[in-house]
């Protein structure tokens, strides 16, 4: 465990990213132009707004629209994203699985290997701790319950990747 050791998971979340500064109004999504309207969507609901000030309810509304945020704004709002899908994972479903996707690197011959980097260059190892963490939450989750079914789970294999990715981006972790 990282330091804080016996703070809670919400708490390591909103310490990792205490110093992240607000992207600005005009780096919240990828496309501004107002052709794409999920992200003129994303832009108003968010734009201005501190990710502590992103409910549960506003996560599972935007849960697919991680993609759209620019790499600065990504690693602002994440911690909403954290926190949420971390407590409330049954209610968010699909969002705590969006989530562990984001965080996880396309394999060497998909496309979106450069978007995924300029994000994950922007987090500091403590921020990176806390999304390692949460991806081994997720993982042991889908191991147990489809385990129980006797079954494998099909994000696993995802998972695995992200997991050894981001511990080989920690030194190890």
């Amino acid at each position: 465990m990282t330091s804080g050791e016996g703070a809670t998971f919400e708490e390591r979340v909103e310490r990792a990213f205490a110093s992240v500064p607000y992207p600005g109004d005009d780096d919240i999504v990828v496309d501004q132009s107002g052709y794409d309207l999920e992200c003129m969507d994303i832009l108003e609901k968010f734009r201005s707004r501190t990710w502590g000030s992103i409910s549960e309810e506003e996560v599972l509304l935007h849960k697919e629209s991680l993609p759209l945020f620019t790499p600065r704004a990504f690693r602002y709002y994440l911690p909403a994203y954290l926190i949420a899908c971390a407590k409330h994972r049954r209610e968010l479903g699909v969002a705590a699985h969006n989530l562990a996707f984001a965080l996880t690197p396309p394999e060497e011959m998909e496309s979106g290997l450069d978007f995924f980097l300029s994000r994950a260059r922007l987090f500091e190892p403590e921020q990176g701790h806390v999304m390692l963490e949460y991806l081994e939450l997720t993982a042991d989750i889908e191991r147990t319950g489809w385990a129980t079914m006797g079954m494998a789970s099909p994000l696993l294999a995802g998972l695995e990747r992200a997991i050894a990715w981001w511990k080989a981006r920690l030194g190890g972790a």
